[in-house]
């Protein structure tokens, strides 16, 4: 029996190729699989393809941490859109009540407080995230780091032809 095979469900039916709650599974580094929405298939595979021409991971221990690399980017770039969201959703949710503003970055600046007053508990939550997300990343790409410092260092046999990194 052949093993089922991964279908895109916006190939299938072209019609569902603009619908935002089609979904489709994009295979990581490590072998597992990543469901999607179509839109962000591509950005994706993108990000992925852009951390392993950085990384040129080898080992299995690389590959993971550079999943979590390409996992952490994604969620902020997810955090840095909720947190857009937030703004856009202050300007319908509150600003009719600043309409009398003929400055309009003295009107963005009001809805923004409005905003941060209102939703203080979930914007407080998402910069929190974010914090964590980004020391995450910085630990796995020094792991990373080391770990290929340590495979590509000079031997008897001659030095590898993959210099040290650095983190920047």
């Amino acid at each position: 029996m052949a093993p089922p095979q991964e279908s895109n469900p916006a190939e299938a039916n072209p019609d569902r190729s603009k619908d935002p709650f089609s979904h489709s599974t994009v295979e990581t580094f490590t072998g597992r699989n990543m469901v999607l929405s179509n839109d962000e298939v591509e950005a994706y595979r993108d990000l992925m393809e852009s951390v392993q021409r950085e990384f040129h991971p080898a080992t299995f221990g690389e590959k993971w941490l550079a999943q979590s690399i390409v996992d952490g980017v994604w969620r902020l770039r997810r955090n840095a859109g909720i947190e857009r969201g937030f703004v856009l959703l202050g300007e319908r949710e509150f600003g009719r009540d600043y309409d009398y503003e003929t400055d309009p970055e003295v009107r963005a600046d009001l809805i923004k407080k409005r905003v941060l007053q209102v939703h203080a508990k979930h914007v407080k939550h998402l910069a929190q995230h974010t914090k964590f997300l980004r020391k995450q990343l910085e630990k796995d790409t020094a792991e990373l780091v080391a770990m290929q410092n340590e495979r590509y260092r000079p031997t008897r046999h001659g030095i590898h032809a993959v210099p040290k990194r650095r983190i920047t």
